[in-house]
């Protein structure tokens, strides 16, 4: 987190009032007459919690969070804050389609779709990752992040960015995860190049982990990661006037985020390692 404040704390306020849809002007006469004009009390608490979470959330998440501090507002006037105060959750606004190629590979290193032929209950007790990389243009130039997402407690369990997709990085996401969780059973990605090559299948081979590899030109076998990715685009906003170390300080600020603060709806809208740590409790005073 060190990395993620040193970069971001020069950051630019009139590049932060763009990304937040905030008039600059109004942003410094705010500064300048901090008491004047003052909202009720439940219309800062609305506003407080949709920034919270990069503007990303709707009224039932809202609430939700807000139950969690100690704070009771109803969905419906919570719907009527947002709309009197012009919060509209990035997932309601409408995004181009992705289009999904799947390159040529070498057949030698290629896996079958093993996870779809597990049973409910294997996905449920077993560790299985979901792995994979995006790309975003920063600054005019390709910047790559490969990440590993656990299909079961959804913890974000390595994140590596870098200017290149290869096998060297995937491997090292890998180890990364490793060291920081454990082997898992079984790993789900998609037949890009890094995961067909030489290094990558002899990595798994090592630590006995089992690779299950998506149907061409079938995302949907990888779901997991993909939907991650999504949310996370769809969170951090823009990124391309970034300079690379700065979108390199988002996306380790992001991860964090994830993990220890972001409300998951499978989790009853915990965040991950929150969730984790709350299961252990539990079966902790059961014993």
């Amino acid at each position: 987190m060190e990395f993620a404040v040193r970069e971001l704390q020069d950051y630019p306020v009139s590049k932060v009032c763009r990304l937040l849809d905030i008039r600059l002007s109004a942003y410094y006469y705010r500064r300048k007459h901090p008491h004047e004009n003052k909202l009720p009390k439940e219309t800062q608490d609305v506003i407080t919690v949709f920034y919270e979470h990069f503007g990303s959330f709707g009224r039932r998440t809202i609430r939700k969070q807000l139950l969690a501090k100690g704070i009771r507002i109803g969905e419906h006037k919570i719907t009527r804050i947002m709309k009197k105060e012009g919060l509209c959750s990035k997932y309601g606004r409408k995004k181009g389609k992705n289009v999904h190629t799947a390159p040529q590979v070498s057949e030698k290193y290629l896996s079958e779709n093993l996870f779809s032929g597990m049973s409910a209950e294997e996905k449920r007790d077993k560790v299985i990752l979901s792995m994979d990389f995006t790309e975003q243009k920063v600054s005019g130039k390709k910047m790559y992040t490969c990440g590993i997402i656990n299909i079961c407690n959804k913890i974000l369990e390595s994140m590596l960015c870098g200017c290149k997709n290869n096998s060297e990085a995937a491997c090292r996401t890998v180890e990364m995860a490793i060291k920081e969780y454990g082997v898992p059973y079984m790993i789900l990605t998609d037949r890009g190049s890094p995961f067909v090559s030489k290094s990558f299948h002899d990595l798994l081979k090592r630590y006995g982990i089992r690779h299950s590899m998506s149907r061409p030109h079938t995302p949907g076998d990888n779901c997991f990661i993909e939907t991650f990715w999504k949310s996370m685009k769809t969170e951090i906003g823009r990124v391309e006037h970034l300079t690379p170390g700065q979108y390199m300080a988002v996306i380790e600020f992001y991860s964090h985020y994830y993990n220890h603060e972001r409300p998951h709806s499978t989790l009853g809208y915990c965040a991950p390692l929150r969730a984790l740590r709350e299961t252990v409790t539990k079966l902790s005073f059961k014993i």
